[in-house]
């Protein structure tokens, strides 16, 4: 059973007799051996009472971990009773779920796994149906992103339509003893009024029908109490994940079907049939990943063999294909969807080996802090503009791509986008200052004129020649917004800081489409073009609501630059 602390970091309620169980050993009563023990899962003891633990996950990423199952599974590496990576059999079935191309702008994504020959018990079910409900809650973000549904599989009759529905199809929601349509549901449930805002504003709403037309749910919202209610009795489940994005939904249905499978169930995978495609799930795809002996020692700073890195490793349930010359070929559980880089796979290392056996050492050079020659050089900057008039602001660098993009009048192009946006404001990295500069004057028209404003800041551009991809470049962005705004004066205050900072700028005429043809230049220092000046397009200004004309300009500050 699981209970949300906080927005990310859960505390998980656990039968520490039920742990053994699943362990194979006995466990330590007393709570400060049972925290050295949690301690390389992320995990700490919050309260006991009796047989019963309230267990805090330290780790917000870590769902592998938000149940009895998963701490189990980590556990029994940690003491040794069994190391190296789990493998779990899923059977392929020819059973499918059919998904209405209809759903694409409402709820497009769905998983489903099945599980057979479980033997549940009251607690047991208690415990799966809070696992479901705060892995909605926390990763699922309120059933927005995900959510999750257990059925009665023996009462479904395949296939399975993932299809949508005018409100007006009826069925007889969970917990409850008379039919009611969507609309019903939506206002009458406790659920419903609880999620119902998720659905908000649809003319169509998805549900979930078998072959005989049966209703299995109304996702996001509630099961049926006819198929989806589990019970004692229930010997096989089907599962279910719908959601907005398909890899969250995929890693949730992996982690249930895997905690199902611990439990003593047999997985059999089915078929979701799109449009275009045919996705089978569950699938437990592995991830191989290689870490160098030199990087973990240099990063944990010990002094490792490579045999030592491989037995730490697999205490943490990786699994090891081979080590050669300093390089170390490993496989990631796939259940671990917090492993994004090798650093990530070296700091299991360091935890395995233990932070308490760590030896601090003493600082062996002593130095004065003091500010680094570029940040002197930004400050000169910010402090020349502020003398010219302007007025600093500090914005996001987290933006979105209509404003980015469709608002400038510009074609859009490759950034960096957020995955899983917790809005959508805010859903991409800018590749420039200016859009940010213009929208934050939208919202103050209400304000006297002339408005100058500027900002230096990060932005950030696709480079394949960098590690990450990422080249991260910092820039100086100004803007007038006055009836007496023009290219001249823009100029005039790009001259000014050539002057002051002791560079030569020059300026060249070209074309952009956010700017007004003719009045639009390149700035050019030492035969490197470093940004832009001019008039905004009347086709912008209508775009942000803004009357009063726009001239601006946006240069490249670099470390190059300084005398």
């Amino acid at each position: 059973m699981v209970e949300e602390k906080g927005p990310e970091m859960p505390v998980i309620s656990v039968n520490l007799k039920d742990l053994e169980k699943m362990i194979g050993k006995n466990l330590p009563r007393k709570i400060d051996e049972l925290n050295d023990l949690l301690s390389f899962c992320k995990a700490e003891i919050e309260e006991m009472n009796g047989e019963e633990a309230l267990i805090e996950i330290k780790d917000g990423n870590r769902i592998d971990l938000w149940s009895t199952e998963g701490l189990a599974r980590a556990l029994k590496g940690v003491i040794g009773k069994e190391i190296g990576l789990v493998k779990y059999d899923c059977e392929e079935t020819s059973l499918k779920v059919f998904v209405d191309v209809r759903l694409k702008k409402i709820r497009p994504y769905i998983a489903c796994g099945i599980v057979k020959g479980l033997k549940l018990s009251d607690e047991l079910i208690k415990e799966f149906m809070q696992m479901q409900e705060k892995l909605d809650t926390i990763y699922g973000r309120k059933r927005k992103k995900t959510s999750i549904g257990f059925y009665d599989f023996d009462k479904i009759k395949f296939p399975i339509y993932y299809t949508i529905s005018d409100g007006n199809d009826k069925f007889v929601p969970l917990n409850c003893d008379k039919a009611m349509n969507l609309f019903e549901i939506l206002q009458r449930t406790e659920k419903g009024i609880e999620y119902g805002h998720i659905l908000h504003g649809l003319k169509f709403y998805p549900i979930l029908k078998d072959e005989q037309g049966k209703i299995l749910s109304f996702p996001p919202i509630i099961n049926s109490n006819d198929l989806g209610k589990i019970t004692e009795k229930t010997k096989n489940i089907l599962i279910e994940v719908t959601g907005t994005n398909m890899e969250a939904v995929l890693n949730t249905l992996n982690v249930i079907v895997a905690n199902l499978i611990e439990r003593g169930g047999k997985a059999f995978s089915l078929k979701v049939v799109y449009k275009n495609k045919e996705i089978l799930t569950p699938s437990f795809n592995e991830m191989k990943i290689e870490i160098e002996t030199e990087q973990v020692n240099k990063i944990i700073g010990l002094k490792l063999n490579q045999e030592e890195i491989a037995k730490l490793l697999e205490r943490a349930r990786y699994g090891i294909i081979r080590a050669r010359k300093d390089v170390i070929s490993i496989v990631v559980p796939f259940y671990r969807i917090d492993i994004l880089h090798p650093v990530d796979v070296i700091e299991d290392v360091a935890i395995m080996y233990g932070y308490n056996k760590m030896k601090p050492e003493e600082l062996r050079i002593y130095t004065t802090g003091s500010l680094s020659s570029s940040t002197n050089f930004i400050d000169l900057v910010r402090e020349l503009m502020v003398g010219y008039g302007f007025q600093e602001i500090l914005s996001f660098t987290l933006i979105n791509k209509d404003t980015l993009f469709k608002k400038m009048n510009l074609k859009e192009e490759r950034v960096f986008e957020i995955s899983n946006p917790k809005s959508l404001n805010y859903s991409c990295l800018r590749n420039s200052i200016l859009p940010g500069l213009i929208d934050f004057l939208s919202v103050n028209i209400q304000h006297e004129y002339p408005q100058r404003i500027f900002e230096c800041g990060d932005v950030f551009l696709i480079d394949e020649k960098e590690e990450n991809c990422t080249k991260q470049v910092k820039k100086l962005c100004a803007v007038i917004c006055d009836s007496k705004a023009s290219f001249s004066q823009a100029k005039s205050f790009v001259e000014a800081l050539s002057r002051d900072i002791g560079l030569k700028f020059e300026i060249v005429e070209g074309k952009h489409d956010s700017f007004i043809n003719g009045r639009f230049g390149k700035i050019i220092w030492n035969g490197k073009e470093i940004g832009l000046i001019g008039e905004i397009h009347p086709k912008v200004l209508e775009n942000f609501n803004i009357e009063n004309p726009i001239s601006c300009f946006e240069i490249e500050i670099s470390e190059g630059m300084m005398r």
